[in-house]
């Protein structure tokens, strides 16, 4: 009975060892995006932005950064694009205005698509800028 008790602490140290190397090689997280959002500013909106999705928690480049910034404004574009063609009251002239609107938004993500298709130019300028340190 002894022998399982000094397994189960051995084994649980263990765990812990392994689990305090294995967070040795990471910095803290979000060291990047404080950088960045701290640089600019609306900071709030920034952090809301960036920390929205996982891959910022440890982004060591200015890139992934960058394709959660696009991803998320195409994400957002999308959704009001949508509420503008879903408004169905309104006088003639604003619903005239509000449909103009709406294909103003389908260019803008248009044109965010093509650009991210093409990121390999759009990151190669952005690491040649002098944002953040990157460049």
């Amino acid at each position: 009975m002894a022998s399982l008790s000094f397994t189960k602490i051995f084994i649980l140290f263990l765990i812990t060892l392994l689990f305090s190397i294995s967070n040795a090689d990471f910095p803290p997280p979000y060291k990047l995006v404080d950088k960045v959002c701290n640089k600019l500013e609306d900071t709030d909106v920034c952090f809301q932005i960036l920390e929205s999705d996982d891959r910022s928690k440890f982004a060591e480049n200015i890139t992934i950064l960058t394709t959660i910034a696009f991803n998320q404004t195409i994400r957002h574009a999308n959704a009001l694009r949508n509420e503008l063609r879903e408004l169905k009251t309104g006088s003639p002239g604003e619903l005239k205005s509000l449909k103009s609107c709406s294909h103003a938004y389908t260019h803008v993500i248009s044109n965010m698509k093509i650009l991210m298709s093409e990121k390999k130019l759009f990151f190669d300028w952005l690491s040649h800028s002098s944002c953040c340190g990157q460049g």
